[in-house]
């Protein structure tokens, strides 16, 4: 019985010692700023790597445009941030443009991988050659004259 006693001696002592840290007479500490406001370095930790798309053309010097705004002149690359299907658009004066799709693939989990660069987004294909063709003249229609 008496070492219950000491036993809720005790805890009535931390009780009331934890309600004396609460009295409005202790001087306030500044407050600290909230967890999801304050940045310790490591949100790109967690974000995935950025990943970049090399484009080359034949002839060089086409502006490469994707849907995500951004652009190069060939050779060149277009970095994209975030997943999904964009497209890029490879154009030259006096060339056809061209068109092509591109995946750009989330990151696999970390936790399954043992590469080490599991954060970073994939690409669907992995960088382009696009072959531009010259534009063709259009045809002149010859025309009669009456002799």
């Amino acid at each position: 019985m008496r070492m219950n006693a000491n036993r809720i001696f005790v805890v009535l002592a931390c009780g009331l010692g934890l309600s004396a840290c609460s009295s409005s007479s202790m001087p306030t500490l500044p407050s600290l700023p909230s967890m999801s406001n304050f940045d310790l370095g490591l949100g790109s930790l967690f974000e995935p790597r950025p990943v970049t798309l090399k484009v080359e053309s034949d002839p060089p010097g086409a502006d490469a445009r994707s849907s995500t705004a951004a652009s190069c002149r060939t050779p060149c690359g277009l970095t994209f941030k975030t997943a999904g299907d964009v497209t890029v658009e490879v154009s030259l004066n006096g060339y056809e443009s061209q068109v092509l799709p591109v995946k750009v693939l989330a990151p696999d989990d970390p936790r399954l991988m043992s590469d080490g660069d599991a954060r970073g987004l994939r690409l669907d294909p992995g960088s382009l050659f696009v072959a531009l063709k010259p534009v063709q003249p259009p045809e002149r229609k010859r025309s009669r004259r009456g002799r």
